[in-house]
Protein backbone atom coordinates (compact mmCIF):
# COMPACT_ATOMS: atom_id res chain seq x y z
CA UNK A 1 0.00 0.00 0.00
CA UNK A 2 1.67 3.28 -1.19
CA UNK A 3 2.22 5.99 2.13
CA UNK A 4 0.41 9.51 1.97
CA UNK A 5 3.66 11.58 1.26
CA UNK A 6 4.62 8.71 -2.09
CA UNK A 7 8.18 8.30 -1.12
CA UNK A 8 7.71 4.94 1.18
CA UNK A 9 5.16 2.41 0.30
CA UNK A 10 4.19 -0.42 3.27
CA UNK A 11 4.95 -4.07 2.39
CA UNK A 12 3.76 -7.47 4.53
CA UNK A 13 4.82 -11.23 3.54
CA UNK A 14 1.63 -13.41 2.95
CA UNK A 15 1.11 -15.15 6.26
CA UNK A 16 3.47 -13.09 8.78
CA UNK A 17 2.05 -10.35 11.01
CA UNK A 18 4.97 -7.72 10.24
CA UNK A 19 4.42 -4.65 7.70
CA UNK A 20 7.63 -3.33 6.55
CA UNK A 21 8.41 0.00 5.34
CA UNK A 22 9.73 -0.14 1.56
CA UNK A 23 11.02 2.80 -0.81
CA UNK A 24 8.01 3.59 -2.75
CA UNK A 25 10.55 2.39 -6.48
CA UNK A 26 10.77 -0.63 -4.61
CA UNK A 27 7.00 -1.94 -6.86
CA UNK A 28 8.94 -1.10 -10.11
CA UNK A 29 11.70 -3.99 -9.81
CA UNK A 30 8.50 -6.32 -9.36
CA UNK A 31 6.68 -4.84 -12.63
CA UNK A 32 8.14 -6.83 -15.40
CA UNK A 33 7.20 -7.62 -18.72
CA UNK A 34 8.86 -10.89 -20.23
CA UNK A 35 11.18 -8.54 -22.69
CA UNK A 36 12.96 -7.69 -19.01
CA UNK A 37 14.55 -11.34 -18.85
CA UNK A 38 15.28 -11.36 -22.44
CA UNK A 39 19.48 -12.29 -22.71
CA UNK A 40 19.78 -9.01 -25.02
CA UNK A 41 23.58 -10.12 -25.68
CA UNK A 42 24.09 -10.70 -29.74
CA UNK A 43 26.81 -12.15 -29.74
CA UNK A 44 27.98 -14.65 -27.17
CA UNK A 45 31.64 -15.80 -27.25
CA UNK A 46 35.18 -15.71 -24.93
CA UNK A 47 37.47 -12.71 -26.84
CA UNK A 48 40.54 -15.38 -26.05
CA UNK A 49 38.92 -17.64 -28.91
CA UNK A 50 39.28 -15.43 -31.14
CA UNK A 51 40.90 -16.45 -34.89
CA UNK A 52 39.81 -13.45 -36.79
CA UNK A 53 37.44 -10.93 -37.26
CA UNK A 54 36.39 -10.15 -41.13
CA UNK A 55 34.45 -6.75 -41.30
CA UNK A 56 32.80 -5.21 -44.36
CA UNK A 57 31.69 -2.03 -44.22
CA UNK A 58 31.31 1.89 -45.10
CA UNK A 59 34.97 2.53 -44.59
CA UNK A 60 36.02 -0.47 -46.06
CA UNK A 61 36.64 -4.29 -46.10
CA UNK A 62 39.33 -5.77 -43.82
CA UNK A 63 40.60 -9.19 -42.48
CA UNK A 64 42.39 -9.42 -39.65
CA UNK A 65 43.40 -12.21 -37.13
CA UNK A 66 44.91 -12.84 -33.90
CA UNK A 67 48.43 -14.40 -34.23
CA UNK A 68 48.42 -15.05 -30.40
CA UNK A 69 50.84 -12.09 -29.52
CA UNK A 70 48.65 -9.33 -31.20
CA UNK A 71 46.27 -8.68 -34.60
CA UNK A 72 48.17 -9.31 -38.32
CA UNK A 73 46.15 -8.09 -41.34
CA UNK A 74 44.70 -11.50 -43.30
CA UNK A 75 43.67 -8.91 -46.65
CA UNK A 76 43.64 -5.95 -47.86
CA UNK A 77 47.28 -4.41 -45.96
CA UNK A 78 49.71 -7.13 -45.37
CA UNK A 79 52.74 -4.65 -45.37
CA UNK A 80 51.48 -2.85 -42.78
CA UNK A 81 50.59 -3.11 -38.93
CA UNK A 82 46.96 -3.19 -37.28
CA UNK A 83 46.76 -0.71 -34.90
CA UNK A 84 46.57 -3.48 -32.02
CA UNK A 85 44.03 -1.51 -29.54
CA UNK A 86 41.89 -0.80 -32.12
CA UNK A 87 41.61 -4.18 -33.26
CA UNK A 88 41.27 -5.51 -29.59
CA UNK A 89 38.53 -2.64 -28.87
CA UNK A 90 36.32 -4.03 -31.63
CA UNK A 91 36.51 -7.15 -30.69
CA UNK A 92 35.86 -6.37 -26.95
CA UNK A 93 32.91 -3.88 -28.73
CA UNK A 94 31.38 -6.99 -30.46
CA UNK A 95 31.35 -9.33 -27.20
CA UNK A 96 29.50 -6.90 -25.50
CA UNK A 97 27.09 -5.97 -27.53
CA UNK A 98 23.84 -5.80 -26.38
CA UNK A 99 20.42 -4.94 -28.35
CA UNK A 100 18.08 -2.19 -27.59
CA UNK A 101 14.93 -4.06 -28.93
CA UNK A 102 13.73 -7.37 -29.90
CA UNK A 103 11.76 -7.26 -33.40
CA UNK A 104 11.09 -10.96 -33.72
CA UNK A 105 11.25 -13.09 -36.32
CA UNK A 106 11.36 -11.43 -40.07
CA UNK A 107 11.66 -12.08 -43.33
CA UNK A 108 15.69 -12.46 -43.93
CA UNK A 109 15.65 -12.46 -47.40
CA UNK A 110 14.40 -8.82 -47.37
CA UNK A 111 16.39 -6.38 -49.27
CA UNK A 112 18.10 -5.31 -45.81
CA UNK A 113 19.47 -8.16 -45.93
CA UNK A 114 21.00 -8.55 -49.02
CA UNK A 115 22.79 -5.62 -48.87
CA UNK A 116 23.28 -4.84 -45.52
CA UNK A 117 25.09 -1.73 -44.05
CA UNK A 118 28.15 -3.39 -42.83
CA UNK A 119 28.48 -7.28 -42.29
CA UNK A 120 31.15 -8.45 -39.70
CA UNK A 121 32.11 -11.81 -39.24
CA UNK A 122 33.96 -13.13 -35.92
CA UNK A 123 35.66 -16.70 -36.60
CA UNK A 124 36.87 -18.73 -33.11
CA UNK A 125 38.96 -21.50 -32.36
CA UNK A 126 37.79 -25.04 -32.46
CA UNK A 127 36.02 -24.88 -35.87
CA UNK A 128 32.88 -23.86 -34.65
CA UNK A 129 31.40 -21.85 -37.81
CA UNK A 130 31.59 -17.79 -37.96
CA UNK A 131 29.24 -15.76 -36.04
CA UNK A 132 27.83 -12.93 -38.77
CA UNK A 133 26.45 -10.15 -37.67
CA UNK A 134 24.54 -8.00 -40.35
CA UNK A 135 23.73 -4.60 -39.77
CA UNK A 136 21.08 -3.31 -42.14
CA UNK A 137 19.29 0.28 -42.22
CA UNK A 138 19.51 3.36 -40.08
CA UNK A 139 16.29 4.03 -38.35
CA UNK A 140 14.84 7.23 -38.15
CA UNK A 141 15.65 7.65 -34.39
CA UNK A 142 18.94 6.93 -35.28
CA UNK A 143 19.53 3.26 -34.31
CA UNK A 144 20.23 0.58 -36.23
CA UNK A 145 18.23 -2.69 -37.46
CA UNK A 146 20.42 -5.47 -37.22
CA UNK A 147 20.29 -9.54 -37.53
CA UNK A 148 23.01 -12.63 -37.48
CA UNK A 149 23.52 -14.22 -40.58
CA UNK A 150 22.12 -17.57 -39.03
CA UNK A 151 18.98 -16.59 -37.97
CA UNK A 152 15.67 -14.75 -38.45
CA UNK A 153 15.60 -13.00 -35.71
CA UNK A 154 15.97 -9.19 -36.18
CA UNK A 155 16.57 -6.55 -33.44
CA UNK A 156 17.72 -2.87 -32.69
CA UNK A 157 20.95 -1.58 -31.96
CA UNK A 158 21.40 1.50 -30.08
CA UNK A 159 23.06 4.17 -32.89
CA UNK A 160 26.09 4.02 -29.96
CA UNK A 161 26.60 0.69 -30.44
CA UNK A 162 26.32 0.63 -33.87
CA UNK A 163 29.20 3.44 -34.80
CA UNK A 164 32.06 1.76 -33.87
CA UNK A 165 31.28 -1.20 -35.85
CA UNK A 166 30.70 1.39 -39.04
CA UNK A 167 34.53 2.43 -38.97
CA UNK A 168 37.59 0.86 -40.05
CA UNK A 169 41.30 0.04 -38.33
CA UNK A 170 43.54 3.11 -38.14
CA UNK A 171 46.89 1.44 -39.83
CA UNK A 172 50.46 1.77 -39.46
CA UNK A 173 53.69 1.71 -42.08
CA UNK A 174 55.77 1.36 -39.21
CA UNK A 175 57.08 -1.80 -38.03
CA UNK A 176 56.28 -2.37 -34.17
CA UNK A 177 60.08 -3.04 -33.46
CA UNK A 178 60.71 0.91 -34.72
CA UNK A 179 57.80 2.24 -32.57
CA UNK A 180 58.82 3.94 -29.33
Amino acid sequence: KQAVLGEVMYGKIEGSPEIYVLAADVEKSFIKTPEDFRNRVVLAFDPEQILSLSVKNPAGDFDVSFLGNGWGWKTPLKSRHVDQDAATGMALELRHLKFKKYLGVQDGDAPAWQTPLAKISVSLKGGAAPRVLLLGPKLPDGSYLAKLESKPDVFVLDSRQAAPLLKGLAVSSVTPQLQQ
